[in-house]
């Protein structure tokens, strides 16, 4: 009996089964004691609607409801599940939902075996035995490195909900063209079930929308249309070109209302141009991630990276290779489809986070979907028949292979596991990153547990001052030093406050200021012992620099009334949040009431009289 026969055999596909789930489990176990990461912190412990203490219908629609991204979609089914592992689980202990995503990429990775034993026996391919290919890929897939910071990333889940419909959907339609093809029953059943996937996947991540793309692409270079019915080829054929045609306007037109509109990234430090021309160098970098895997490279924080103001050499090359790619995939699209559908794949999966839609330069996770199509490209370029039963040689290549990347994995998975290593590792490896010093800071500030005398404070206030002094020109740096001292009961440094006056005034005003001033100010009206009347020139400055909500601007408003009366700036910040244009009338009445039950007539007075001055809201 072949070694590929074995999958077809129950027993022995089993065995198969389990075997594969505990090699993926066990290189991914040792991360499991790690800690919330990042955007863990405002997604899941600072979300209450996913905090649920007992589980019940109502919780779990309100926990479905947590996640709605500013111009984006809901995301329902992350929210539902995220729900779900705070009450079944031990509530904000990070070890369930770490193995519940570590669950949904088992489960994701069976779901690529499964459209990979279909896809590679499609009759236009050359490998008859697909068990054994199949396998590989998906164990390769699953092992690789770079999946750690998806995995184990708990807000990444959604990134992997998304897939989960994307696999769905590209098995059961590749399941129904080949019962289309050779003319067997129940293909219409495939392709329901392959288009419910994909309203599905939008409720998970607004990414789901590649789905339809990568069907069009698998009909493009793996089917080509073919069909018993010459009808069929036709109808095939036509749909995937109105699928061209469609797919390509929404997406010329999505990329120039961000060109056309730089008001879409006040946020950024960046504009769309450059971070297409970005893109040209961070996508290659990708690929090389994935063929050359190094650790040491994997900084899971990107915020360093720039965009160029221009054609740089590095962007030149990067796209001059993406080019050579896409030409060579389509010359080899005959002779090698598994390499061009690969290659396909993998652009195809970038598509949408590698535009001009605003987000951050670069992410890992980016990456989840579109490695399996650099694996399948590999396996595409390979002699045939190499990885077929009884070739040794192929399969000794893939345990290597299958080795090295474990190991890497294990490695990396073991300092996410240790959340102060992992600070360590990540501030080492990448000096230049803000939110690695910053992360590293927090940890040497919680270990000296408050006590100015422990050497762990000596060393928190020399990494948040090194922060402070990185190119970028942020504030954080400061907000973690003001923060500790004023936690400690100790006083700030007279340079600490001049300094965030002086960045706050000049640098780009990204999210991450905004949420830095924002909680200084929540911090002090709590009673954290900061200086007032510094905090408040600050947010007066910030308010003049950034269109902000109406709520944000009262919110300063109170802290400097509170800390300087009805002279200081708040009269100006409460007349910026009446003058706000997205204020309506029902909250304009409240925060009038808010602002006499606060300082009374003499507070509304002044207020009003700043409301009327001309020009007193230039933001």
């Amino acid at each position: 009996m072949s070694a590929d026969s074995a999958f077809r055999r129950p027993l022995a596909l089993w065995v198969a089964g389990l075997f594969f789930v505990c090699i993926i489990a066990g290189v991914f176990a040792p991360g499991l004691s790690g800690g919330f990461l990042f955007d863990d912190y405002p997604t899941i412990l600072q979300e209450p609607k996913v905090q649920l203490e007992q589980l019940s219908w109502a919780g779990l629609r309100e926990a479905s409801l947590a996640f709605h991204p500013e111009g984006g979609f809901p995301r329902p089914i992350a929210g539902f599940t995220l729900g779900l592992n705070h009450a079944l689980g031990n509530g904000l202990e990070p070890f369930a939902y770490k193995l519940t995503n570590l669950a949904f990429h088992v489960a994701n990775a069976l779901l690529l075996f499964a459209w990979l034993m279909r896809l590679l026996s499609t009759p236009s391919w050359r490998s008859h035995r697909p068990g054994l290919p199949a396998a590989a890929i998906t164990l390769l897939w699953a092992i690789h490195p770079l999946q750690v910071s998806t995995v184990l990333y708990v807000i990444q889940r959604m990134e992997m909900l998304w897939v989960t419909f994307a696999l769905l959907a590209l098995w059961q339609y590749t399941e129904g063209r080949l019962r289309q093809i050779r003319g067997e029953a129940g293909a219409p059943k495939h392709f329901a079930i392959a288009g419910a996937a994909i309203p599905l996947g939008l409720m998970a991540k607004e990414s789901a929308a590649l789905i339809p793309l990568f069907l069009v692409a698998l009909e493009c270079v793996v089917f080509r249309f073919e069909a018993i019915d010459p009808r069929w080829t036709k109808a095939w054929r036509t749909l995937s070109l109105l699928g061209v045609a469609l797919g390509s306007t929404v997406y010329a037109a999505l990329n120039l209302r961000y060109l056309r509109d730089p008001a879409a990234y006040a946020s950024r430090d960046f504009d769309a141009m450059g971070r297409l021309l970005a893109q040209l160098e961070i996508v290659p970098g990708y690929l090389v991630a994935i063929v050359w895997p190094r650790i040491d490279r994997m900084t899971f924080y990107y915020d360093q990276l720039a965009a160029p103001a221009g054609i740089t050499l590095p962007v030149a090359l990067g796209g001059l290779s993406m080019l050579a790619l896409m030409l060579a995939a389509f010359w080899l699209r005959h002779q090698r489809p598994a390499f061009a559908f690969g290659v396909l794949f993998f652009l195809l999966g970038h598509l949408l986070t590698s535009s001009a839609i605003p987000l951050e330069l670069a992410f890992e996770h980016r990456n989840y979907l579109p490695l399996a199509g650099v694996v399948l490209a590999v396996y595409g370029l390979l002699p045939e028949r190499l990885l077929q039963p009884g070739r040794s040689a192929g399969w000794i290549m893939v345990g290597v292979a299958a080795l090295a990347l474990g190991s890497l994995t294990v490695a990396r998975s073991a300092t996410w596991g240790n959340t102060v290593l992992l600070a360590h590792t990540l501030a080492e490896i990448n000096p230049q990153s803000i939110r690695a010093s910053m992360d590293l800071g927090e940890q040497y500030m919680l270990a000296a547990k408050k006590d100015p005398t422990s050497p762990w404070y000596a060393k928190a206030v020399a990494e948040f001052e090194r922060a402070s002094q990185l190119p970028q020109g942020s504030i954080m740096g400061e907000h973690g030093l003001l923060l500790m001292n004023g936690d400690f009961g100790l006083a700030a440094d007279p340079a600490w406050w001049p300094r965030v006056q002086e960045k706050i005034a000049t640098v780009p005003l990204r999210p991450q200021e905004v949420d830095a001033i924002t909680g200084m100010v929540e911090q002090r009206l709590a009673g954290l012992p900061l200086d007032g009347a510094s905090l408040a020139n600050v947010a007066l400055t910030l308010a003049k620099r950034r269109a902000l909500a109406p709520e944000l601007y009262a919110l300063y408003g109170t802290q400097a009334y509170q800390d300087l009366g009805v002279t200081g700036p708040a009269a100006e910040l409460f007349a910026m949040a009446l003058t706000s244009p997205t204020l309506d009338e029902d909250f304009r009445a409240r925060i009038r009431q808010g602002i006499v039950n606060l300082g009374g007539d003499a507070l509304l007075k002044a207020t009003d009289e700043r409301v009327a001055m001309p020009n007193q809201t230039d933001t």
